[in-house]
């Protein structure tokens, strides 16, 4: 692979910090173009790693943003039937109160 060839195909690994792409294409402009074909595979194979990676992060926040609404409906929720509960005793003794004064 030749040197421009090498450039052109690091620039499309989106996943490599570019500082590192950057080092590559230093290493790369000494290499022989066999070494240089390596070592773009070997970068390569490490952009498809750090993609795999980069998408099961991305799941994972997906996966605690839902968790963390399911929780607050949840407490709201809760909160809720405590108020109409809370109120339904209000009732319940204001009618006991009642009914022990007609008594």
């Amino acid at each position: 692979m030749n040197i421009a060839t090498f450039k052109d195909g690091v620039d499309k690994l989106s996943f490599l910090p570019v500082e590192e792409v950057e080092r590559a294409v230093m290493i790369a402009e000494g290499l022989e173009d066999d070494d240089r074909q390596e070592l773009f595979d070997q970068l390569e194979k490490m952009n498809g790693e750090l993609g795999d990676i980069d998408k099961k992060e991305q799941k994972a926040v997906e996966a605690l943003e839902h968790t963390v609404i399911d929780i607050e409906k949840s407490a709201n929720r809760m909160e809720k039937e405590v108020q109409e509960s809370s109120e339904h005793e209000e009732e319940v003794e204001e009618a006991e109160k009642k009914l022990t004064e007609h008594s």
